[in-house]
């Protein structure tokens, strides 16, 4: 693939496809001659890097953490739904009030290292034997792992949320022979350890329960328990020299490495050494440049997570200062009496997975909408100013306002890396805009969680980053989902290999002489679809495992729209399921319940607690609504929406299962548990009503082309447009009569913003309001801001109030899509009119199909509309508009929606005069003999029951003119 883009100052082209062991595959440009397998010369062991940092950062601040000074125990209540009654329970909270930041350096995490490293071979702990790290992360939880690698003593990790299963397979595969713990975890081990008898010596830090300790002793005779502190005390005895032959080598095993079991029992990764190492050198290799030390790094998510390890390895390399947090504690709300962490440590630094991310936009979100209106356009405009980089406007909109969004954070925090899983880029550019620089990265345990990172000199959105330099990358086909590595936009699965790449899973050769894993020449496939960009970056559009085949014979990719609706205001978790006869997939969700209170819509009991809205039918369509906005805006073709949502009030935790430690969603656990009501979501669905609509003496197959830009299978958004797309001779009629108004499938904020009105706020004339439509190719400015009825109407007869709107793309789009503006804007100004309706004024495409689809489909409006004027309306279709898009068709590969839907006998128009034959409010069509857009004529703009005004050329074009069609806005009316 060639690169067509300028090559960056730093990176050059990017990546560039070298030929690597009789293949060819792709590496990072700067680095392309060979891959990087350490920082620096002579640096081959974690070991080496401690003793590197405290050689050249020396007395410098390396770890800092906060001690817990008081607990304090609040109350609170606690809605719940049980026999399926709301019920209100107590339920006491714990806050944490915390001292100030304290500090050790580089030279005394050396010499603590040194002394528990002493202390453990004092206890008996051999090259053979392997440690398990079950503890939060902290600073002593860093000094034990270092502490056994400067014995070459095996580590095992284990996320501190496991429970007794989980704890009992991490300690019985590997046959721990010691575990390092928290005073809190304690007695979670005291009960797992009579069932590991491998386990003999126990090192906890904290202050423990005595009874705990006791009952522990009791087990069996062999264990011996001991502080971390006494274990340093006794390692301070011993000499030095008794560990320098016990120094660990390159390919010794440094770490088994748990993955977090999102598809059965956690695997062990054996990371080496080398491996570590070479991940430490292609981080600093890469983003080195922009990295300094005297930078700071907040540290709160697992160290048992490859990610927070490989960053706080690489970090402390650099000699920048790291200060460890708790999740619980990261906030000034989490807290008591004291900042929370970020605001007390001021990071500038930080790393986290998207479910951080989210929760950190939506909590900026949450509170700007909490503020006054006059609040909330303030940081509009900020944002607005900022994203377009308007120069001198952005940078006082950074100073006067964003400022203070980042106060929050501390005010020094200037880049962020994502990773874990893949982010959605509404909520990358949203916290990149006002907050930091958010980076993509992708990884994995099995590569030390280094495959590629996005570093900030190419900061962009939809890209997971360029190779890391300890890494080569090649695609491989995934033919049966349409994917080919040799295509014009390579894309396959991706393959990586290298330095930090592990050679196996721990125990388990079914997985490593499996070629679909680890094939022959060296190469892990990783299960994730990739694809290669103009510029080197990769971007990453799918998972193989999580690919469904809809009923339609479509794929979709459950994660990738996961990740996109989580950016959902209203969504706190979500899980996207679907099964291989339906037409759209559903999803399970965990509303955001303080967003979700204030967007409660009418008639919901704001009183009631989340489960009970959980339940509310109104809340679901709310939502559903809201996230398929999110969809649309982001591109998503129909099978890709929600057909329903199922919401839930209850978290999901690692000790329900149905996440892992490491937060990704267990689907196959949640889908379970949620069966019953996945099937109650989806019965008597609009994917079922749209397989038993009778046309003529046949069954309706759903499949409508052209009439939405593409062949779709299944079900629309709303029942009412599912029959609107049928064939016209339905033997039942299911429209308005039976049925409500379809929900919107955009945003209301988006609908809203559409409105202008020119003379200010409307409500005052008493003639009441005429909105104006206009038609395909133009603007509601273009179309009649200095045109008549903008500026005869305000003072013709009784006064009349003027608005338009303005469609989306010219109203090129879907002409059922743009008409929701048309809907929306009737409703909102009808409630505002004088007369409490609106006068409708469309021109063209406004008036054949932009206004006549929300009277037909949209039985509401009908009685808040007082009239219609059509004004060179195609309600029949135009006969040029199938011969232009034929010709667009075949000379640029496609046509606008809308124009296929003004040819005559579309499908879309066929839809239409089912129910709009005739005139349903008074209408009055208003045409000319000729007309170069839509003809023939009278035919296309006459409609049964309406005042149908012809007029001659001559009268509305002037002598010897023929072109008027657009002259229809200007004047005729």
């Amino acid at each position: 693939m060639a690169n067509k883009v300028k090559p960056n100052s730093f990176f050059g082209v990017g990546s560039v496809e070298v030929e690597s062991q009789g293949e060819k595959c792709r590496r990072l440009a700067i680095t392309a001659d060979k891959l990087v397998t350490q920082p620096q010369e002579g640096i081959e062991t974690t070991s080496d890097i401690i003793d590197y940092a405290a050689r050249t950062h020396g007395t410098k601040d390396a770890f800092g953490w906060r001690d817990i000074v008081e607990v304090h125990t609040e109350e609170k209540d606690v809605k719940k739904i049980i026999g399926g009654k709301e019920v209100t329970e107590k339920k006491q909270w714990q806050y944490f009030q915390l001292s100030d930041y304290k500090y050790i350096s580089f030279v005394e995490i050396q010499s603590r290292v040194s002394e528990l490293a002493r202390g453990l071979v004092h206890y008996g702990i051999t090259t053979e034997n392997v440690f398990n790290m079950y503890a939060s992360t902290s600073v002593n939880w860093q000094l034990m792992s270092h502490a056994c690698a400067f014995v070459s003593t095996t580590i095992a990790t284990a996320y501190d949320t496991l429970g007794e299963s989980g704890l009992t397979h991490s300690l019985n595969e590997p046959e721990c022979v010691g575990i390092f713990t928290n005073a809190d975890l304690l007695s979670t081990v005291s009960r797992v350890l009579k069932n590991t008898p491998t386990v003999r010596f126990v090192v906890y830090d904290g202050e423990p329960k005595a009874s705990v300790l006791t009952d522990i002793r009791a087990i069996r005779d062999s264990i011996q328990l001991v502080s971390i502190d006494e274990l340093r005390e006794t390692g301070k005895a011993q000499d030095v020299e008794t560990i320098k032959s016990r120094r660990p080598k390159g390919d010794t095993v440094s770490c088994i490495m748990y993955t977090s079991g999102s598809t059965g029992a956690p695997k062990g990764v054996v990371l080496t050494h080398s491996n570590l190492v070479a991940s430490v050198g292609a981080v600093y290799t890469l983003l080195g440049h922009q990295l300094k030390a005297d930078d700071s790094f907040l540290a709160y998510l697992p160290l048992a997570h490859i990610l927070e390890y490989a960053v706080e390895l690489t970090l402390f390399f650099i000699g920048m200062t790291t200060g460890f947090g708790r999740v619980k504690t990261l906030t000034d709300a989490s807290v008591r009496k004291c900042k929370g962490d970020i605001a007390a440590f001021r990071p500038s630094i930080m790393v986290g997975v998207p479910a951080v991310w989210e929760t950190i936009r939506k909590g900026i979100v949450s509170k700007i909408g909490a503020g006054s209106a006059v609040s909330q356009s303030v940081f509009k405009g900020a944002y607005a100013a900022k994203r377009a980089n308007v120069p001198g406007l952005s940078q006082l909109a950074e100073g006067a306002v964003l400022s203070k969004v980042k106060a929050a954070t501390g005010g020094r925090l200037r880049l962020a890396l994502s990773g874990g899983a893949a982010l959605s880029r509404e909520t990358q550019e949203f916290l990149t805009v006002a907050l930091v620089t958010v980076l993509q990265g992708y990884g994995m345990t099995e590569s030390c969680g280094m495959c590629a990172i996005l570093p900030p000199d190419m900061m962009q959105y939809g890209t997971v980053g360029l190779p890391v330099p300890c890494i080569e990358i090649k695609l491989l086909d995934v033919a049966e989902a349409g994917y080919f590595a040799n295509g014009e936009n390579p894309q396959g699965e991706v393959c990586i290999r290298g330095p930090s790449v592990t050679k196996g899973y721990y125990k388990r050769d079914d997985l490593n002489n499996d070629e679909t894993i680890f094939t022959k020449d060296g190469w892990l496939r990783t299960g994730d679809v990739g694809q290669w960009n103009p510029d080197g970056t990769l971007s990453l559009i799918d998972r193989i495992k999580n690919l469904v085949k809809l009923a339609g014979g479509e794929y979709i990719a459950l994660e990738r729209l996961e990740s996109i609706y989580k950016a959902c205001n209203l969504v706190a978790n979500i899980c996207v399921y679907a099964s291989t006869d339906a037409n759209k997939p559903i999803a399970i969700i965990i509303p955001h319940e303080h967003n979700l209170r204030t967007m409660l819509p009418p008639g919901v009991d704001t009183n009631a607690g989340l489960p009970a809205l959980c339940h509310d039918d109104k809340v679901k369509e709310l939502v559903l609504k809201e996230c398929n906005a999110i969809g649309k805006k982001n591109g998503f073709k129909p099978m890709e929406t929600l057909q329903a949502v199922v919401l839930t009030p209850e978290e999901w935790t690692a000790e329900s299962g149905l996440v892992t430690a490491a937060q990704k969603i267990q689907r196959k656990k949640i889908s379970d548990v949620f069966a019953t009501e996945i099937k109650a979501s989806t019965n008597g669905s609009l994917s079922d009503v749209t397989g038993s609509i009778k046309v003529g003496s046949g069954l309706y197959p759903g499949l409508v082309k052209r009439a939405w830009g593409s062949t779709l299978t299944g079900s629309f958004y709303a029942l009412g447009r599912v029959a609107a797309l049928t064939i016209p001779n339905l033997s039942v009629d299911i429209r308005a009569s039976a049925y409500t108004d379809p929900l919107y499938s955009v945003a209301t904020t988006q609908l809203a913003a559409s409105l202008t009105c020119p003379h200010g706020a409307v409500g005052s004339k008493a003639g009441g309001v005429v909105l104006l439509v206009h038609g395909t190719g133009s603007t509601g400015d273009e179309t009649w801001e200095n045109g008549p009825y903008n500026k005869i109407l305000p003072t013709y007869g009784a006064g009349y109030d003027v608005c338009w709107v303005t469609l989306p793309g010219k109203s090129l789009g879907h002409a059922a899509t743009t008409a929701e503006y048309v809907v929306y804007n009737i409703k909102a100004l009808a409630s505002q009119s004088k007369t409490g309706k609106v006068f409708l004024i469309g021109h063209s495409q406004g008036a054949g199909l932009n206004i006549p689809w929300p009277l037909d489909f949209f039985p509401s409006t009908q009685p808040l509309v007082s009239g219609f004027v059509a004004l060179s309306g195609d309600f029949r279709g135009t006969s040029l508009g199938g011969s232009v898009c034929f010709g667009l068709d075949f000379l640029e590969g496609h046509c606008s929606e809308s124009i296929w839907q003004q040819a005559q006998n579309s499908s879309y128009l066929r839809a239409q005069y089912v129910g709009f034959s005739k005139a349903i409010v008074g209408t009055t069509s208003i045409f000319t003999t000729f007309d170069e857009i839509i003809p023939p004529e009278p035919y296309d703009s006459t409609l049964n029951g309406a005042s149908n005004i012809l007029i001659q050329d001559n009268d509305a074009c002037g002598p010897a003119k023929v072109v008027d069609h657009f002259l229809g806005a200007k004047g005729p009316g």
